[in-house]
């Protein structure tokens, strides 16, 4: 509740999305309890999706934990999280670029790397 409470904040504030007037529903599916920060960007997208009725394309994959100032902070595991979204079909990835040297040079076509909240949205909706 309070990392939600946070991504709001950010999209307000950082963003100039006046979203925390409407009311606000998360749902995980299959109703899981996450406690990984690293879906916060993932989180942002959706709520930024709604709010704009702007769809986030099927084929991309969003990783990343958002701090206070809107920067997208690296996360951990993020080979593993890379080969999962794969797997599961995606096509493009927007990860941390904080998350760049874990990567070891293999820099990829599919990975999109960004330092802002601002920056995944607007790159999100040119993929």
């Amino acid at each position: 509740f309070k990392r939600l409470q946070m991504i709001i904040a950010v999209l307000d504030k950082k963003l100039g999305i006046n979203i925390k007037q409407n009311d606000i529903f998360v749902n995980i599916a299959g109703g899981l309890f996450i406690n990984d920060t690293g879906i916060d960007l993932g989180i942002a997208a959706s709520l930024f999706s709604s709010f704009k009725d702007i769809p986030i394309p099927n084929d991309v994959g969003i990783i990343g934990e958002i701090g206070l100032t809107g920067e997208v902070r690296s996360v951990s595991s993020i080979e593993k999280r890379i080969n999962e979204l794969e797997k599961l079909g995606f096509q493009k990835i927007i990860i941390p670029k904080g998350n760049k040297r874990e990567l070891f040079g293999k820099r990829k076509e599919n990975l999109f790397l960004v330092e802002r909240t601002s920056e995944a949205l607007d790159l999100l909706f040119q993929l």
